[in-house]
């Protein structure tokens, strides 16, 4: 028998193809779980806009897909991606996706979802609410104020508005879900019989959407009232804390 003949019996015998593996070797490897290999990512996005997660995987057999928010099944989110347009109130929280094939499934890692609500401008018309407890020389007391947004100025009684020159406020974004608002105000106080010039700065932590589509806020800050020139003490400083509302067009 020629060295050649032998070498193919013995390949034959052994179930083997010059080429790889027999169907007979294949079948012995065992299918093993799906491996993640991108993680979705933390994102911020604002209150109205979009925002996208995704996973990548590795496996040896199909895969089937499954996001879920705070550990509840999201109904009909079954792919590789999940996007979420517009982004509302209620779509923060924590997202992760179950990936699962013929030999069991695994988990992503947790994206946390922050929705930033705070609008990066007032513009016209829009209406903000405080109601507040202040602590001042003259004891505690509470109040309940409302502001219209026109021209640059703040229109006193959002309720019944009409135009202030002597009211006026700045208001600006200084981190997610955070703000500040400083209100100018003029007023009469008739019981002294003076005008005094007042300036409340509000921190605002936006916390929140009402039912009725307002924007929800704790708030915190000072008040610093100014008399006319000879009167002591010429400011009176307070601080305050409550609730703001906002009310954007």
């Amino acid at each position: 028998m020629s060295i050649g003949l032998m070498r193919l019996i013995w390949v034959m015998a052994f179930g083997l193809s010059i080429f790889g593996a027999s169907d007979g070797w294949a079948a012995a490897v065992k299918p093993t779980k799906p491996k993640i290999t991108v993680q979705p990512v933390k994102q911020t996005v604002v209150l109205g806009g979009g925002v996208s997660f995704e996973v990548a995987v590795q496996s040896t057999t199909p895969v089937s897909y499954q996001w879920r928010l705070n550990k509840v099944a999201i109904t009909g989110a079954n792919s590789p991606y999940y996007l979420i347009n517009p982004v509302a109130f209620e779509s923060g929280g924590k997202y992760d996706v179950v990936v699962t094939n013929d030999a069991g499934a695994v988990v992503s890692t947790v994206a946390l979802l922050t929705v930033d609500l705070v609008p990066p401008r007032l513009p016209l018309g829009t209406a903000v609410y405080t109601d507040v407890t202040v602590h001042g020389v003259s004891g505690m007391r509470t109040g309940n104020r409302a502001w219209m947004v026109s021209f640059g100025f703040t229109v006193i009684d959002a309720e019944n508005p009409h135009y202030d020159p002597n009211s006026h406020a700045n208001y600006r974004q200084t981190g997610v879900n955070r703000a500040t608002m400083i209100m100018y105000n003029k007023f009469y106080d008739s019981q002294a019989g003076i005008y005094i010039s007042e300036q409340a700065t509000y921190a605002l932590i936006f916390t929140g959407v009402s039912s009725d589509g307002k924007l929800e806020c704790t708030c915190r800050g000072t008040v610093i009232d100014t008399l006319p020139e000879g009167y002591r003490p010429a400011k009176w400083v307070s601080a305050f804390s409550g609730t703001t509302s906002i009310d954007l067009p």
